[in-house]
């Protein structure tokens, strides 16, 4: 059987040894033979469950023989009696008297082990740990006692959230154990801790030490994923390069592989590559292309003075595995400097997540929702919703407009600017007097704007309607049938503006609905969904000073007679929308770096953030804080049946 001593001489003799006892102890005393026989009634006593006979059994041979291992034994039963019992402090106090005994017994170490068990069911768990500790460096403590004493020492380390010592510990159980099946689970348990638990300077412990044996490329791995990702590449590759050569053909050498896969790729760069990741077939294929040629305009790859970039253009055919693919490659092979595209949502969060990975800046094009919280190396130029809500909110309160109502679709559309509305007047000093749902597609909209306006439960405005219903009983004459009316109750129209994130087909039939439930003299506001000429048919006539919001006007003088607008019709053939203009914007940021001076992706990504005022196809470009480019939005209204910029100094409501 192997001893403690050698296991310690392996395994942290240091630590196992900083607690132990230096206090030297006399050898008992004999006890006669007399006090052996009354020890052996007293254990019969406690068979049969004699406790009190028992006890003073027991204590006889403690008060004659204090000194020898008969009193030790007694104490040790005693404890084990009391701790059968649940009288846990009881307990403790008899095996004190063993382990802090003037006399050595063989007793003391496993009787220690009882003593860190009592304490560390009294929360006492540094005091637990010492004694646990000291029994623990006994080089003649039995394999079971070892291996209790080195669980309990597991249990107080955990609650006392010293993973390091708790990583030792189950090294220490893994060697000592010979069940495999539970030797497998203190190596899981060991390495899971090095995986997750340690902190720096405690990795580069375990990282830099052979005796930590099977945890050493765990270790290294965390150690070389955090020099990655502080760019400290040739650091990483060390790390990376030592889990390979420590535990080869594993999961963890070969995400190893490509980590330094990637450190190579980006330490290749061609400044003058761009990446282009869009959807050219499929179903946005259309959109796809025409964002293609904005780029293409926007980084100035045409005519006699063309510039020196060029584009590695990868179709994602709309596959979000395809294009997770593409980063890798555009990033490997093509070693491109930056990367634009990333349209559908789906899309842009694998694109956004693998170019953060290889540290290569992308410009998202896609609406996603806090797709630039992956990481700094993600930017995004698109009409967002915070940014379509809070300029709707700001143009309304500039109105005058400060209360509103809230009638929004139950989709994720509508949900989602629904809440950003609610919260963005708050924030601007506005009031929220209404909110109401109704179903994705509904095309009855009389129950929820009855909701909205108080119209629909009698009920809840009991006093009222019956008040109104007897005067209106009144009118009538004795014998006219008295059909109860539906409209006794004026609407509670107490909001100065509707908000309606809906389509312009949906609008075309909330607008009507609104005016014939008695909504008048109220301003319905919405998205960039209402910028479309179908608007004009389906609810023109009930949207009289009603405003929307979008990046893009197609009759705008100010967009028709810009120099995006001529290059792009002159060099394609057609006039550019608001996907064209986008991408242009997105190429055109990107262009003006590179020329500056930007050599490297970090030098890009660097650029970027810092991005102030650069004059876009229509209006200055700036790049947030959160790394979205905040470009000038245009305020629509719908006047002599057209679409056109609202008034620029509104008139104040009273």
């Amino acid at each position: 059987m192997k001893t403690l001593s050698i296991l310690l001489t392996v395994l942290f003799v240091s630590a196992l040894l900083s607690c132990s006892s230096t206090v030297k102890k006399r050898e008992p005393v004999i006890a006669a033979p007399a006090y052996g026989e009354l020890f052996q009634k007293a254990k019969k006593d406690f068979q049969k469950k004699d406790y009190t006979r028992g006890l003073q059994k027991f204590n006889k041979i403690i008060r004659e023989v204090p000194e020898s291992e008969l009193a030790a034994e007694s104490h040790m039963v005693i404890g084990d009696h009391y701790t059968a019992q649940g009288k846990t402090e009881e307990a403790c106090q008899s095996y004190d008297r063993v382990v802090n005994s003037p006399v050595k017994t063989r007793f003391e170490s496993p009787v220690g082990i009882k003593v860190a068990q009592c304490l560390y069911h009294l929360d006492k768990l540094t005091d637990a740990l010492a004694r646990v500790d000291i029994s623990l460096n006994d080089p003649e403590l039995q394999k079971d006692l070892l291996l209790n004493g080195l669980k309990l020492r597991l249990l107080i380390l955990k609650r006392m959230n010293f993973p390091l010592e708790e990583l030792k510990t189950n090294l220490h159980l893994y060697v000592t154990e010979e069940n495999e099946a539970t030797k497998r689970e203190y190596r899981i348990a060991a390495i899971s801790i090095a995986e997750s638990s340690l902190t720096t300077a405690q990795l580069e412990e375990v990282a830099n030490d052979s005796k930590y044996s099977f945890t050493q490329p765990a270790a290294m791995f965390r150690l070389g994923v955090s020099s990655f990702e502080k760019s400290e590449f040739g650091r990483a590759r060390s790390y990376f390069s030592d889990v390979i050569r420590l535990s080869p053909n594993t999961e963890i050498a070969e995400r190893s592989a490509e980590l330094m896969d990637q450190i190579d790729a980006r330490e290749t760069v061609n400044p003058q590559r761009i990446g282009v990741i869009l959807p050219l077939t499929g179903k946005l294929a259309k959109i796809g292309y025409k964002t293609l040629r904005g780029i293409q305009l926007g980084l100035n790859i045409f005519g006699k003075n063309r510039s020196r970039f060029e584009l590695a253009v990868i179709d994602s055919g709309g596959n979000a595995s395809t294009a997770r693919r593409a980063v890798e490659k555009l990033v490997t092979e093509d070693h491109v400097v930056a990367i634009l595209g990333s349209l559908s949502s789906k899309e842009a969060s694998v694109i956004a997540t693998k170019s953060q990975e290889f540290g290569v800046p992308t410009i998202v094009l896609s609406q996603k929702s806090g797709i630039t919280e992956i990481g700094d190396y993600v930017f995004r130029n698109a009409l967002t919703s915070e940014m379509q809500v809070k300029q709707l909110v700001s143009e309304a309160m500039s109105r005058g407009l400060k209360r509103f109502a809230i009638l929004y679709p139950q989709d994720a559309y509508g949900s989602e600017y629904a809440n950003l509305f609610w919260d963005e007047v708050i924030k601007q000093g506005g009031e929220l007097r209404g909110i109401q749902s109704y179903k994705s597609g509904e095309t009855d909209f009389n129950v929820p704007i009855r909701k909205l306006i108080g119209t629909h439960d009698p009920l809840a405005r009991n006093w009222e309607y019956k008040t109104r219903y007897e005067e209106w009983k009144k009118t009538q004459s004795p014998s006219a049938r008295k059909k109860q009316p539906e409209d006794l109750l004026p609407p509670i129209v107490d909001f100065d503006a509707i908000f309606i994130p809906d389509s312009a087909k949906s609008l075309g039939q909330v607008a009507p609905m609104l005016t014939y439930n008695d909504v008048v003299n109220v301003q319905l506001i919405g998205t960039n969904l209402w910028n479309t000429p179908s608007i004009i048919e389906r609810a023109g006539k009930f949207l009289k000073d009603s405003f929307f919001v979008d990046s893009f006007l197609a009759a705008d003088p100010q967009l028709t007679n810009s120099e995006f607008y001529r290059n792009y019709a002159q060099t394609f053939g057609e006039n550019p929308e608001e996907f064209e203009l986008q991408a242009y914007d997105s190429a055109l940021i990107l262009r003006k770096v590179l020329v500056e001076g930007a050599g490297n992706r970090a030098d890009v990504q660097r650029s970027l953030a810092s991005l102030r005022q650069l004059p876009g196809a229509v209006g200055q470009l700036s790049m947030s804080e959160a790394r979205e480019v905040a470009r000038p939005l245009v305020v629509l209204t719908i006047k002599d049946d057209q679409i056109v910029r609202a008034a620029t100094t509104p008139t104040s409501k009273n």
